[in-house]
Order: structure tokens, then C-alpha cells, then sequence
């Protein structure tokens, strides 16, 4: 699992099944392993014992990675930046933010990594309706009149909807109004909740 990056293995029991030896590892980490993973280990494990009646199951506990930007995804998670390039991709986020919420998405998450030398964002939008192609290929307009930078953008999508007095909008919205309508009165409620807990 070394070159698993996020994952490491806890332990591992071989368990008899049949004719099968199944190996049963149990691991942690802040992704979730990928089948074709699992196939590619089961492989390896097969062909270093040479042995092809083997086979791998994974008992997995993640938990997620969660930073001011929201949920971090480790594969889209760049660890060192350009120093003059940090500034434009705190940007680029504000800017796709401001451009979701103009259009009833709400931008929960994104993430960032360099291949071959250009900047991947990875976005992940709550709405009323799904993001469309249509709507990506507008927003890549908008960024490459707004930033001198060829940048790629990935949208994950959820619907989302709650339907309110006055309009559509997406339940993290509503809460993030809500929150900050009542921020004053929040502080008040919680101190008094722990006073008359005493």
C-alpha cells in the first residue's frame, strides 16, 4: 500500500474459502480505494506467489479530508504551488463561486492540481438542477476572458432542491442563509445552552 497515497493498511487476515485463500486487508485513509486497484493488487499478489486461486477483498474506513475550501479530494490535491500563482488560483475559485451562485448553484468544494504544466480544477456544485455542458462551456468562456491562464475545469454535480418563498435554490444555501441571518442570535443560544446544562 506505499504507493497508495492516502491509504494505509492496518491489518490483514488470509482466510481459507473453498479451494480460495481470501486475503481480507483491512485499511484507513482519506480516499476510497478503486476496484481496479484492488484487481491490480490481487494480481501482483498472485503473480509474486505465483498462485492464481488468491483473491483480495478490502475492508475500508475513510474519513474525509475537509480544509477551508471545503472537502479535499487527494487526487486533485496540489501540494506545492507557484508562489505567484497561489494568489490567481484563490481567484479562479472566487470567480467560479460568484458565477455558480448568480445561476442557483451553490459551490461547496474544489480542488486543484498541475498536469502537464496546466492547473485542474475539480468543482463540486449543489443545485437545483444539474450542471450541463452547456453551462460548462459558458463558464470556461467567462474564465478565459477574466484570466490569462489555460486552466481545465471538472464540475460534479448534485441536484439539490429546495423550493422556498421566493425562488429554487439548493438546501446548502438555504443553511448558509439562514447561518448567517441568525450568526448574532446562534452565539447567544449556544452560551445559554451551556450555562443551564451545568
Amino acid at each position: 500500500m506505499d504507493d497508495k497515497r492516502g491509504i494505509k493498511l492496518k491489518d490483514l487476515r488470509a482466510i481459507p474459502f473453498g479451494e480460495k485463500t481470501v486475503l481480507v486487508a483491512e485499511i484507513s485513509g482519506l480516499r476510497r480505494i478503486a476496484a481496479r486497484e484492488i484487481q491490480d493488487l490481487e494480481g501482483r499478489i498472485q503473480d509474486s506467489l505465483m498462485d492464481t486461486k488468491i483473491r483480495l477483498a478490502v475492508q475500508q474506513n475513510t474519513s474525509d479530508l475537509v480544509d477551508r475550501y471545503g472537502g479535499m479530494r487527494l487526487e486533485f490535491y496540489l501540494p506545492k504551488t507557484v508562489d505567484q500563482d497561489k494568489e490567481l488560483i484563490v481567484d479562479i475559485a472566487q470567480f467560479a463561486r460568484n458565477w455558480m451562485s448568480e445561476r442557483s448553484f451553490s459551490l461547496h468544494s474544489w480542488s486543484v492540481t498541475t498536469l502537464d504544466g496546466i492547473y485542474h480544477f475539480l468543482f463540486e456544485v449543489k443545485g437545483p438542477n444539474l450542471f450541463t455542458d452547456q453551462d460548462l462551456a459558458a463558464i470556461r468562456q467567462d474564465m478565459d476572458r477574466n484570466f490569462n491562464r489555460e486552466i481545465e475545469i471538472y464540475v460534479r454535480s448534485e441536484i439539490e432542491t429546495v423550493v422556498g418563498p421566493n425562488k429554487y435554490e439548493s438546501f446548502t444555501q438555504l443553511l448558509d442563509d439562514f447561518r448567517q441571518r441568525n450568526r448574532d442570535e446562534y452565539g447567544v443560544q449556544i452560551r445559554e445552552s451551556i450555562i443551564n446544562s451545568r
